[in-house]
């Protein structure tokens, strides 16, 4: 049998969750940390596309597309206790809401600005301080735009993307 093609491999990932899980389920680990440096990165990347342009002879600004994504997530399995109602009484699940910078020249993904997880009772969230969200979307997705404005990235300018399921 090959190295890491059946059980074996399956306890490597067995292990590596069972990590995972006791890392993030740790008491002295805030996740809201775990965010941390993925705003430095994108501050750091917003800076080299500042200097880039700098150069150019028309002085066009520095742009950081924003993309927001919020596609519920559909759990019908009543394992899931927690489980919100998304738009009637049979679409239970997950109401995330993720905002991904990317690099203008290639559409590669800089890193999340934030993210957030609304299942029934609470909200998880990368955020310093989890307020309630808005109860209707465009709320949610003005706020996530104020919060993306408010972290600090740079000079350079945002320009929001929004999926077809947020309008």
């Amino acid at each position: 049998m090959v190295a890491g093609a059946g059980p074996a491999g399956w306890v490597k990932a067995a292990s590596f969750a069972r990590g995972l899980w006791r890392f993030v389920s740790h008491r002295r680990v805030w996740r809201c940390r775990l965010i941390d440096p993925l705003p430095a990165r994108i501050r750091v990347e917003s800076e080299a596309v500042e200097v880039v342009t700098r150069g150019r002879p028309d002085r066009s600004p520095a742009v950081l597309p924003t993309v927001h994504d919020r596609s519920t997530l559909h759990f019908a399995h009543e394992s899931k206790a927690d489980r919100a109602t998304l738009t009637h009484a049979s679409g239970v699940g997950y109401d995330p809401d993720r905002t991904l910078i990317v690099r203008i020249r290639d559409g590669e993904p800089i890193g999340p600005a934030e993210a957030d997880l609304q299942p029934s009772d609470v909200v998880h969230t990368t955020r310093e301080a989890a307020a309630p969200p808005p109860a209707y979307q465009v709320g949610q997705l003005l706020d996530a735009m104020d919060h993306v404005r408010g972290v600090g990235l740079g000079p350079a300018t945002l320009v929001h993307v929004i999926n077809r399921e947020t309008d």
